[in-house]
């Protein structure tokens, strides 16, 4: 699809659309018009391989403790798996910070500003199933208790990261 604003609506699931993006970030134009891929076209082995979507990933830090957050098992991707405190698409046209602050809502119902966002690092990243441009950053968090929107996140905790190194090795 190449996408101009009031030629194509938004809905979720399957049906969310993702602008398309090049390996070094920047966006794919056909016929002077983004291009944009429905979600379940991005996602998977049969996906368009080196065309990428954008999202972010953000770590809730506080005093030696992350945040961490299960994926309910209805996602299309890593179902159940642990992973960031949020993790998010950015929609059509949406920055990397904006699709943060919108994410910190959806998923933890915790309004920030992007001023608070670290950032930690920009990747690439190609899987066996998605082709993304991820843009990571810390917040480090004072706000009040958490409450994870169920929908998204199946639980979520704070971890001691010295806890947290062990498990990992």
């Amino acid at each position: 699809l190449a996408y101009t604003p009031n030629s194509v609506g938004f809905s979720e699931g399957e049906k969310e659309l993702f602008q398309i993006f090049d390996k070094k970030d920047k966006p794919v134009i056909v016929d002077k018009k983004p291009l944009v891929f429905y979600r379940g076209e991005c996602h998977g082995e049969n996906r368009i391989k080196g065309l990428y979507h954008r999202g972010v990933n953000i770590l809730f830090l506080r005093d030696n403790q992350v945040y961490l957050s299960t994926r309910t098992m209805d996602k299309d991707t890593y179902q159940g798996f642990t992973e960031f405190s949020v993790g998010e698409h950015s929609k059509f046209g949406e920055s990397y910070k904006n699709a943060a602050v919108r994410g910190c809502m959806e998923e933890l119902k915790q309004r920030v500003s992007s001023k608070q966002f670290v950032p930690l690092l920009h990747l690439t990243v190609d899987s066996n199933i998605q082709s993304e441009q991820v843009d990571y950053y810390i917040l480090n968090y004072s706000g009040a208790k958490i409450k994870p929107n169920h929908s998204e996140i199946a639980l979520g905790s704070w971890i001691d990261i010295s806890n947290l190194k062990k498990t990992l090795k």
